[in-house]
């Protein structure tokens, strides 16, 4: 059987730094998602094989940290591959490094199926990979978990309304999009060394979600954002000191 490793080459546009010239976090999400969807679609696991089944994917929770910086102008290999399923989630690894192997990003993140009929997760025991698992693990012991902020000591808030632009193949916003939200609101310009997303409830079209930045110490920052009160996401970001 094949190993389920896949492994491409990318190019690091303009459009995906920002300020200082760093990687926007959401860049970096977008890297891991098409290398996921690209995989997906070599196992027979992508978008149009799983709305044959009646399913979507859903990321549920996605962590990555940035050991490197690295610029626009430049191209990277994307790394991923699947764990074995447990009942009901999918792990998937992914790293980036530039082209002479040096590590630049790893990051970890945890899939669901859903439903489409009725937008609620489903076990998917007709959802099988065929191939030999990798070994290879960044996170040993890793168990997703939710980041249950509830810190008052508020920062700073704002609203975002959902745009056409924000919306994926699901009609719902994006994974990368809810890192670009808070980036729009960021206050600190230090490069991000670590993020850890987890996704509550999806986001629609011309939603508003109003945004609460918290703080507990000198690098990391915390966001909230809820959606007519309650919580659509949650995000750790840890900066370089």
């Amino acid at each position: 059987m094949a190993l389920m490793v896949l492994e491409k080459e990318f190019f690091v546009h303009t459009s995906m730094v920002g300020k200082n010239d760093y990687i926007r976090p959401a860049a970096i999400l977008d890297l891991f998602q098409d290398m996921a969807s690209l995989h997906a679609n070599i196992l027979g696991v992508g978008f149009d094989d799983l709305v044959k089944k009646n399913y979507y994917w859903i990321v549920s929770s996605i962590e990555f940290e940035q050991l490197r910086q690295f610029k626009s102008i430049s191209y990277v290999k994307v790394k991923t591959w699947p764990k074995e399923k447990n009942r009901l989630e999918f792990i998937r690894e992914f790293t980036i490094s530039d082209l002479d192997g040096n590590l630049l990003v790893k990051g970890v993140s945890t899939w669901v199926l859903i439903d489409i009929n009725t937008r609620r997760l489903t076990r998917g025991d007709d959802i099988k990979f065929t191939g030999e698992y990798s070994s290879e693990t960044n996170y040993p012991n890793y168990r997703r978990r939710k980041i249950s902020l509830l810190n008052d000591n508020i920062i700073k808030e704002w609203d975002y309304k959902v745009l056409a632009t924000d919306l994926d193949h699901n009609g719902h916003m994006n994974n990368a999009k809810y890192a670009d939200v808070v980036y729009n609101g960021l206050t600190d310009d230090r490069a991000v060394k670590k993020i850890h997303i987890s996704f509550l409830h999806e986001s629609l079209l011309n939603d508003n979600i109003h945004m609460c930045y918290y703080k507990n110490d000198d690098k990391t920052n915390y966001y909230v954002g809820r959606i007519n009160g309650e919580i659509c996401f949650e995000m750790s970001m840890e900066v370089e000191e």
